[in-house]
């Protein structure tokens, strides 16, 4: 169900006189609640699946339990307030919109990691509250207007995207009694937190050979990751106890964007016309967002259908101690998952091209012909160690984006 109120303020007469640059002023109100079953069939019932081993010499068929069902999993509701406007202004030249929104959705639909003592690895279910609130926003302009009919013309778009969300509650589960609702460390699900927060170890660079007293504390070799003691036996106590563990993790950053936003130019002159467009991923600070695990970060030899890492990397080594990456036979005993920033500007499309004029269709008599070349994702500014920053996934394990360059025509009889 839903509902929404719409304004057109510019309209009014009072308006007009009071603010004439503006061609069109409308305001929007939105409230509403939906449902998103997002479950497969027969996803609640414990479904059967069937495998194979051998035994001697016999290969032998066999079927199994191959989830663990749910029959209490239901919709997920989501209940949503908005506000928006569109505008135009200045004869039309400036146009856009803009939305604000936030939303609560009760029983999210999650996949939730389980121990493997239950036989199942994860299974499907409906978990707490989450929040998210959101902006959205576009505006198009006529940077440069033409005087004849053959004059430059540009017209340009920017939008911004950007959506914050946080667990307001889990499970109920309050273990030692506190009265604060427990964390899912298992799934990286935090009270108070986004969803995908990125719970690892906070790491100061390589273990070097003068640092004497870090290896003899921690019992660490030169080369190896430098892993900050921050807790305690007490998780989140603050407190360093000489000793590398589990409890020493934190959240060391998220994978959700801050913000994601885009600008579009088309340049316009007699029979050409010239397009690129830029899209970003952007943040900072103690909320920049990376991408978990890099498990083959150092990886240094093929197996188990993984591809070789063929980073060039300032490994450190006795004779190059470098600060930035681990020595190449280092093991990682600790699990640490390399994160890694993904901010990123992508130019995802230019294209350049030409169309004959009137006078030079009417004596090749065709009602158009246009020539073109056009390239997608031809340049990326990132940081990121990986194939792609936009894909993320584990390095040596995703695809980058393709690379695209097309030459054409267009011809109309």
């Amino acid at each position: 169900y839903g509902g929404a109120l719409a304004y057109a303020i510019s309209e009014e007469k009072f308006f007009k006189k009071a603010l004439p640059v503006v061609n069109y002023l409308k305001f929007r109100l939105g409230y509403g609640q939906n449902g998103n079953q997002g479950i497969d069939p027969y996803e609640t019932m414990a479904n059967i699946a069937s495998g194979s081993t051998v035994f001697g010499s016999t290969s032998t068929l066999f079927i199994y339990q191959g989830n663990l069902s749910n029959l209490g999993l239901s919709w997920e509701k989501t209940t949503t307030t908005n506000f928006g406007l569109n505008f135009a202004m200045f004869n039309n030249r400036v146009t856009g919109d803009l939305n604000i929104y936030q939303s609560q959705t009760t029983d999210q639909l999650l996949t939730r990691s389980l121990p493997s003592l239950s036989g199942f690895g994860s299974v499907r279910t409906n978990i707490g509250q989450v929040d998210n609130q959101g902006v959205e926003a576009s505006i198009t302009g006529v940077i440069i207007e033409p005087k004849s009919a053959n004059g430059i013309r540009w017209e340009a778009t920017a939008n911004l995207w950007m959506n914050r969300n946080k667990v307001v509650a889990l499970t109920g589960v309050d273990a030692d009694g506190n009265g604060i609702e427990d964390d899912d460390l298992g799934n990286r699900w935090f009270i108070g937190k986004p969803i995908g927060a990125i719970y690892d170890y906070r790491v100061d660079g390589i273990v070097q050979t003068g640092d004497a007293e870090y290896i003899s504390k921690y019992g660490a070799k030169p080369g190896d990751l430098k892993i900050l003691d921050i807790n305690g036996t007490k998780r989140d106590d603050g407190l360093p106890d000489g000793k590398i563990n589990s409890f020493d993790r934190t959240i060391v950053g998220y994978v959700q964007p801050r913000y994601s936003w885009s600008f579009a130019n088309t340049v316009s002159y007699k029979n050409w016309q010239f397009y690129f467009n830029f899209n970003a991923i952007t943040g900072g600070g103690s909320e920049n967002y990376y991408n978990s695990p890099n498990s083959t970060y150092n990886l240094s030899t093929f197996g188990n259908n993984q591809q070789q890492n063929w980073l060039n990397k300032e490994y450190w080594t006795p004779e190059t101690p470098s600060n930035t990456f681990a020595r190449p036979n280092y093991s990682n005993p600790y699990g640490y998952s390399y994160p890694h920033a993904r901010t990123f500007i992508r130019l995802q499309d230019v294209s350049l091209q030409y169309a004959l004029n009137a006078k030079q269709i009417e004596k090749l008599k065709i009602k158009g012909l246009k020539f073109y070349v056009s390239a997608r994702n031809p340049i990326v500014f990132s940081d990121w160690l990986g194939l792609d920053p936009e894909n993320g996934g584990v390095l040596g394990q995703s695809n980058p984006v393709f690379k695209t360059i097309n030459f054409g025509t267009t011809l109309t009889f």
